[in-house]
């Protein structure tokens, strides 16, 4: 027999494949509420039994986009694959031309396979094909899209990352967008073995140690030579770690778009796979946290792939409770809901059979992480006087986000 790890992979594969299968069935054959009810039990059954020997992240993580894809989205009637022309169609093309791109569109509509667009446009849009063919390229691009980059999904409540519009361009433009982007992934090659050096010095990462615990003689030395002696233990360890997952995110998704878009430029893959365009940066800007505060750090410093799969539960409660979807209590409903489902998640990573891990206390990081951004969202709630979320001044976000964020890192 097969020990408990590989049939857990195997379980995990097998459910992934009747996701796949799922949505190469058509509309037409199963709606999308009898299709959920068909394929839903399956693949929840196979994630569970995946966590419950050992494969936890990518069981928890794969349950919440079958619930996202089958429960919450209707992805054959509402998504829709964005493409870019190679040549984009004149405006000022002959009138005979006009007519054949008419007639063509017209077929192309009639198939069910590309959407009608603005000639002006430098984009058409793929909807859910007739042709199995196409349908397995489409389901494909759609399992490995969580955060929809590349995708009209019909809803403007989805959240995706914004695409620079300067990356339109030919060669030139592709060669520097390579060199930027391979400096990037050496800086943060640099980042990563630098914080593995100091994680080296600090018993905080060796044993098991409390996060304020006072540094040993020769790192207390080494900070205070550079005028760094001041700096609160927990502060200089939460700091490093976040350099360094900030660091290893960044340059994953660095190191993949540039292979992607290289095979790009030489014509190997196609502008979904190896455009510019569908590598956008995977983590924000650290600098946002001193505009957006704690709510800035957790969305949008940080990477956002699990985002939408958090969020539309939250959503769907809101819409069925009837509370506006802007108002202040929709937002903190999504907030709490959020950072609940994100220690769940995480708290799935953590193996079953080690003393002393405590899914529980995993967990609780994110809750209290939420509970501090409903705290900072209350309290400026409060000293604005509105029930509107504008940009706080400065001053305001920083004081907020210290004295509430404070109790977080001793977690």
């Amino acid at each position: 027999m097969l020990p408990n790890m590989q049939l857990g992979f195997l379980s995990h594969l097998a459910a992934s494949a009747l996701l796949y299968a799922a949505f190469l069935i058509p509309p037409s054959k199963l709606a999308h509420t009898k299709l959920a009810l068909a394929f839903l039990p399956a693949i929840w059954a196979l994630h569970i039994y995946s966590w419950s020997v050992g494969v936890g992240f990518l069981a928890a993580v794969q349950l919440f986009w079958a619930n996202e894809l089958l429960l919450f989205r209707d992805p054959r009637e509402k998504f829709k694959v964005i493409h870019r022309h190679p040549n984009p169609v004149s405006p000022s093309a002959p009138l005979k031309q006009n007519v054949d791109m008419d007639k063509l569109g017209q077929k192309r509509e009639e198939s069910g396979e590309v959407v009608k667009n603005d000639p002006k446009s430098l984009t058409w849009k793929e909807p859910y094909p007739s042709s199995f063919r196409k349908r397995c390229s489409w389901v494909f691009k759609l399992l490995v899209s969580m955060r929809y980059i590349g995708w009209d999904i019909g809803d403007s409540s989805g959240t995706k990352p914004p695409i620079s519009t300067h990356l339109v361009g030919g060669r030139r433009t592709r060669i520097c967008w390579l060199i930027r982007n391979i400096f990037f992934a050496g800086l943060c090659f640099c980042i990563i073995d630098a914080t593995n050096l100091y994680q080296h010095f600090d018993p905080y990462f060796q044993v098991d140690t409390q996060i304020n615990a006072p540094f040993p003689l020769n790192l207390a030395a080494f900070l205070s030579r550079y005028s760094l002696g001041f700096l609160p233990p927990e502060f200089v360890r939460i700091t490093v770690l976040f350099a360094q997952q900030y660091a290893v995110f960044t340059m994953i998704n660095l190191v993949l778009g540039v292979i992607h878009v290289s095979l790009g430029g030489i014509g190997l893959l196609d502008d979904w796979w190896g455009g510019m365009e569908s590598w956008p940066c995977l983590m924000g800007s650290p600098l946002i946290v001193a505009e957006g505060g704690l709510r800035g750090f957790w969305g949008r410093a940080w990477h956002q792939l699990f985002r939408n799969l958090l969020t539309s539960p939250a959503k769907v409660f809101v819409g069925a409770i009837g509370i506006p979807p802007k108002s202040f209590s929709a937002y903190m409903i999504k907030v709490v809901v959020a950072f609940l489902l994100s220690g769940v998640i995480h708290a799935a990573t953590l193996p079953h059979n080690i003393p002393g891990a405590s899914p529980l206390r995993y967990a609780s990081f994110f809750w209290i992480q939420g509970a501090c951004v409903l705290g900072e969202v209350i309290m400026e709630h409060a000293l604005q006087g509105s029930g509107r979320l504008k940009p706080r001044a400065r001053w305001m976000r920083w004081g907020v986000g210290l004295c509430i964020s404070r109790p977080g890192l001793n977690t």
